[in-house]
């Protein structure tokens, strides 16, 4: 049986490999979640610009607020 890779827990490889499951198809399956941890890291990554962004815009208004008063 192939070594475990470090991003899997041992179960579920152990699990896989021993439902037919072979190094070749393991593989596919790796890159298939590493794919999806990318898309998840981009979406992360927009999500926290427009986070900041919209926190730039609440100071900006709380400025203007101080300023008017």
């Amino acid at each position: 049986m192939p070594r475990t890779p470090k991003n899997i827990p041992h179960d579920h490889w152990k699990l896989a490999m021993t439902r037919g499951i072979g190094p070749i198809e393991g593989r596919n399956l790796l890159e298939a979640f590493g794919g999806a941890t990318q898309v998840l890291a981009a979406s992360v990554a927009e999500l926290a610009e427009v986070l900041r962004r919209g926190a730039d815009e609440v100071r900006r208004n709380m400025d203007a607020v101080n300023v008017a008063r």
